[in-house]
């Protein structure tokens, strides 16, 4: 019997205007939902690393990562179908991980879905307890929305004017300070940031819809000082947006979950198959974006 050849694997950084064509064809054929936009924020944070692979001149996988002060994130890693068991995962997975060592991480966070779990206990990572549930809720039509009449007079679309009160609410739910993600969210046209503020004029919850593909909203932050004031926020945004496809990685049986499936949202049928995404991590983490406050997957 014939063995395959391998041919030589060549990592380098990844590189936008080279690379994103490639990538973005290998998310469309896992049916991941994401964009460039999410691929920039990433991209955007200080300390990560994102790498691609090459076999014969072409594209063969990605593997991009950011990071939280010495918290490294994994993000999202691929391989094209056609170079698997062909030598691109492990080089590719091992400089990567490298890099995010020499840039100074010492701990490790990455959530995988029920086919990739056994990877991540194979390379040292250990599964948590926490976990997130994607869930989604189609357009509403006009008549709907007459029914559900937007009225809430402490809710306000937010910009960078509100940058360093959205700093300081995102560090209290996540347990580190993560300027650049929030300076970077406020930057992107598309991504919609509201708040809650109180008759005193103090933000105490704000959440932020991200673009998505098929005319999707991705509900993401969901920062608060008050489950209660969040709540109301949500129900006052899922209604201003009765037009759209809505979506989000809820921490699975927190107030959140509950509350989104209280106002008609599901699990996407192809979801329920290699959901939930589970937590990993390896090294010592804390309470960084563990803790119970956390009701949404706020880094992905």
């Amino acid at each position: 019997m014939g063995i395959l050849s391998r041919s030589q694997t060549e990592i380098i950084p990844f590189d936008f205007s080279r690379d994103f064509a490639a990538v973005e064809k290998l998310v469309l054929q896992e049916e991941w939902p994401f964009l460039r936009s999410d691929f920039e924020l990433s991209h955007a944070q200080p300390g990560g690393c994102s790498n691609v692979a090459y076999q014969d001149g072409k594209l063969a996988g990605f593997f991009t990562t950011h990071s939280f002060g010495k918290i490294g994130y994994l993000d999202m890693m691929i391989v094209a179908p056609e170079f698997r068991r062909l030598g691109v995962a492990r080089p590719l997975y091992m400089k990567t991980m490298k890099h995010l060592a020499k840039n100074g991480m010492i701990s490790y966070v990455v959530h995988t879905t029920n086919d990739s779990a056994r990877i991540m206990s194979i390379v040292g990572f250990k599964k948590t307890n926490t976990s997130f549930t994607l869930l989604r809720r189609e357009p509403h039509d006009q008549e709907i929305q007459n029914l559900c009449p937007v009225s809430q007079t402490n809710v306000y679309q937010l910009d960078a004017d509100s940058a360093q009160e959205l700093i300081e609410l995102d560090e209290r739910i996540f347990g580190i300070t993560r300027q650049h993600w929030i300076r970077t969210i406020l930057s992107q046209p598309e991504t919609l940031v509201y708040g809650f503020r109180r008759e005193n004029g103090r933000l105490s919850a704000a959440l932020w819809l991200r673009p998505r593909r098929e005319n999707a909203m991705c509900l993401d932050g969901c920062i608060y000082s008050s489950l209660e004031e969040l709540g109301s926020l949500i129900r006052h945004v899922t209604t201003l947006h009765f037009n759209k496809r809505l979506e989000c990685f809820a921490s699975t049986y927190s107030y959140v979950h509950g509350l989104l499936e209280g106002l008609g949202f599901e699990q996407p049928n192809f979801f329920r198959a290699i959901g939930p995404l589970v937590e990993w991590h390896k090294g010592k983490v804390g309470n960084v974006g563990t803790a119970v406050n956390v009701q949404c997957l706020m880094w992905l």
